[in-house]
């Protein structure tokens, strides 16, 4: 109950963006993301998530959201670091165009939320937002 008006209290402090008119999405994990333009979007950082969750909200909000295809490519646009839209929050901005970006867009096995112009398609984004399918215990 507790989580469900504090999540209320977030989207109702949160700016609907005038590029889109969308308003802001609660990704699988919790973590919510906030349109920026038509092609952009953040990722608010909390709930203690690093990189894998940041890619899974993106992943999650592309593809459920705005119905990206699955082969489509996220790339980080935006380091980690203050929020655009959210004063006092810190986030991620990923991009669906790779012509935005200020460095030439590269693929890499490692998740970083600081290596501007990383990239991964929707479908890779998305697969991070499973659990472990055991229980290290079980072994």
């Amino acid at each position: 109950m507790r989580r469900a008006v504090i999540f209320a209290a977030v989207l109702a402090s949160l700016p609907l963006q005038a590029a889109t008119q969308q308003p802001a999405y609660r990704a699988v994990n919790w973590l919510i993301v906030v349109p920026v333009t038509a092609s952009s979007f953040e990722v608010l950082e909390d709930y203690g998530e690093g990189a894998r969750g940041m890619w899974c909200a993106a992943g999650d909000y592309a593809r459920n959201r705005i119905g990206v295809p699955v082969r489509a490519q996220l790339y980080l646009k935006g380091a980690r670091g203050p929020s655009r839209t959210v004063p006092g929050r810190t986030a991620v901005l990923f991009t669906l165009d790779p012509d935005t970006l200020d460095r030439p867009p590269r693929s890499s096995y490692s998740l970083s939320m600081r290596e501007v112009g990383q990239k991964r398609s929707v479908a890779q984004s998305y697969q991070l937002c499973t659990e472990e399918l055991f229980d290290i215990d079980d072994l």
